[in-house]
């Protein structure tokens, strides 16, 4: 009976022991890139190193994608070179905005454009969701699960408003 039943329900169970391996695996991804990407400094060796997880991680999801995006624009406030820098927006406005597009609910890609766009110079006209980031982000917080992370999001509303 029991030889029966797993053949009958091998494919259901791999299928579960794969959907639980992905996101073990992408949840300690996630974690380094929030390490990494929340510390204080901005500089050269922070944007490499954020990079460096981002490209090694074995599985991506939209949120880690949303993090190269926001690194993307970190590194323009490193780079030295006016047109590299406006590349670098221009890429990382993108990559966040359609990580936003595939998960509108998503409060860590919101949160990720929230520090982003009031930290954008007005002239790059990248403030326009700000006050409704803001709404959805102290709505849905306590959605959020990872306590860290959470800890990040109140610390940052408390400083920005």
């Amino acid at each position: 009976r029991i030889q029966k039943f797993f053949q009958s329900h091998m494919k259901k169970i791999l299928a579960i022991l794969l959907i639980a391996t992905t996101n073990c695996a992408s949840a300690q991804n996630l974690e380094k890139i929030r390490d990494v990407y929340f510390t204080e400094d901005i500089n050269l060796s922070k944007y490499e190193s954020l990079n460096t997880i981002i490209n090694l991680a074995e599985l991506k999801n939209n949120t880690i994608n949303a993090y190269l995006g926001a690194n993307y624009l970190l590194y323009c406030n490193i780079s030295k070179d006016v047109f590299e820098k406006f590349s670098y927006f221009e890429k990382g406005k993108e990559i966040i905005e359609q990580a936003i597009k595939l998960e509108p609910d998503n409060i860590e890609i919101k949160f990720l454009r929230y520090i982003n766009q009031i930290n954008t110079p007005w002239f790059l006209n990248y403030k326009q969701n700000i006050k409704d980031d803001y709404q959805f982000i102290t709505s849905n917080l306590h959605k959020v699960k990872n306590q860290k992370l959470k800890n990040k999001i109140l610390q940052t509303i408390i400083n920005y408003n």
